[in-house]
């Protein structure tokens, strides 16, 4: 399908078929025709569905049940997405401007596409029968936007290095959709409780790229993709450390993730369960770290470690349970992510039957982490009863306790269920697109692929043809 693409665009003048640059034959990617097609077709539906609303004040200053205005948790998570994750990638040493740059051009797709899907949703949720209504963009919904762009940020992790910039642009415009459509169903049909997106976001990004892994992974040499491997001997001081900067970064901003769209009096506990949370996992991962990794510690079980506990943090229970419960289930989520970093992740890259490569150990931050809020989100809401400290329970949780937890529950199941099925269609497509051929890129976490390098950088002896895919 590819090759036929390319064929129709050089006799459309579209493709230099004839420049070189250093000795390299460039091949055109599909992937620019598409993006300017998806931008125009954005920016015309930009003008024809959305719009302000002059007197919704509250959706973008905040109440006097908030913590703070949302424009500074808008920055804040801004920050946490665009700069944060896309840094966590940085070190492999010959994979630093795609993991920095490519994570923000997903950002951008996401966040402008998740705006117009989130209108037809509006429109159908609320205006199943009536005419079309604009949409009225606030500050809530950029928050909004930047949780959808975070799922497929956090999809991106996995299939890093594996896929150019036309299959990313892909992988978003799918999974944009998907995100929503499992939006609908747990928000809107169960009424879950999820403020931090332990299910919606964190759940979904992971098991999503799990499912698209699989297939993108299918052309490489397994060798190349171990990332225990990798780090020795793709990653450098300087790269590491920039990466840990990165990982600081999510870090000190988790809380406003946690807590930016909270039921109205329940932000603040949200903000001191996801900090305390934090603090409990980030002692557990040098605990974690120092006794397995033979007594040293491994810069990537900290990495890892330290934010667990936000993503263990980020459903119903951050708003219910003490601050005691929290450092219980950061310290937990703490220890369990290195685990699964240094046991479960080469189990599942070496011993299945169906090899599934990380790039950055996704399943260890936000997959495992994230399973383990859903369930202590059922847990603690099903065993709870009464009011909310102080507040009626049903201003804050819909199906009222202890019905609430039993939704939490089905909430985790149906996000994983959806974003699996989803990921392997979603990496289905992409692998078709390909031509289902068995050589994608030459060589895995190559920037020279995607962008023109300075001349200190360590170039592919083996590469060929730069074929961006």
């Amino acid at each position: 399908m590819q090759d036929w693409t390319r064929r129709l665009l050089a006799r459309l003048n579209f493709v230099d078929t004839t420049r070189t640059r250093d000795k390299q034959k460039i091949a055109f990617d599909f992937y620019v025709l598409l993006a300017f097609l998806f931008q125009l077709v954005l920016t015309l539906l930009y003008i024809v569905i959305t719009d302000y609303n002059l007197y919704d004040v509250t959706a973008n200053n905040g109440g006097p049940l908030r913590a703070d205005d949302y424009f500074s948790y808008f920055i804040h998570i801004g920050l946490m997405v665009a700069f944060g994750f896309g840094y966590l990638l940085v070190w492999i040493k010959t994979y630093g401007f795609s993991a920095g740059v490519l994570n923000v051009v997903i950002v951008a797709f996401a966040a402008e596409l998740s705006i117009i899907v989130e209108a037809l949703f509006f429109n159908f949720q609320i205006n199943p029968n009536s005419s079309w209504e604009k949409m009225n963009i606030t500050i809530t919904t950029l928050i909004e936007a930047l949780y959808a762009a975070a799922t497929v940020s956090i999809s991106f992790g996995l299939v890093a290095g594996k896929a150019g910039p036309g299959e990313l642009l892909g992988l978003t415009l799918m999974e944009v959709f998907f995100y929503h459509v499992n939006r609908w169903v747990t928000r809107y049909r169960l009424y879950l409780v999820d403020p931090g997106g332990a299910m919606t976001i964190h759940i979904f990004g992971a098991f999503f790229g799990l499912g698209v892994t699989y297939w993108l992974s299918k052309p490489f040499d397994p060798y190349q993709l171990q990332v225990r491997r990798l780090q020795e001997t793709m990653s450098t001081y300087n790269s590491q450390f920039i990466s840990l900067v990165g990982s600081v970064f999510v870090f000190c901003l988790f809380p406003s993730f946690n807590a930016a769209l909270a039921p109205d009096g329940t932000q603040y506990r949200a903000t001191v369960n996801t900090f305390i949370s934090l603090l409990g996992s980030a002692v557990a991962a040098f605990i974690a770290s120092k006794a397995v990794v033979n007594r040293r510690f491994h810069i990537s079980d900290i990495q890892a470690g330290i934010l667990a506990g936000g993503v263990a943090m980020a459903s119903g229970h951050s708003i219910l349970i003490s601050p005691g419960a929290a450092l219980v289930v950061g310290t937990i989520a703490g220890g369990l992510s290195v685990v699964s970093l240094n046991l479960i992740q080469p189990f599942v890259e070496k011993k299945l039957p169906f090899h599934l490569y990380d790039s950055r150990g996704v399943l260890s931050v936000h997959g495992i982490p994230g399973i383990m809020a859903g369930l202590a989100s059922a847990i603690a809401l099903s065993v709870s009863a009464g009011a909310v400290f102080g507040q009626p329970t049903r201003n804050v949780l819909p199906a009222g306790l202890p019905n609430q937890g039993g939704y939490q529950g089905a909430g985790l199941f149906i996000s994983l269920g959806i974003s699996l099925l989803a990921g392997f269609f979603t990496g289905f497509v992409l692998w078709v697109y390909r031509g289902g051929r068995k050589k994608g890129l030459l060589t895995p976490f190559r920037d020279e692929y995607i962008f023109h390098t300075p001349s200190d950088y360590a170039k592919d002896q083996n590469s060929g043809v730069i074929a961006e895919l």
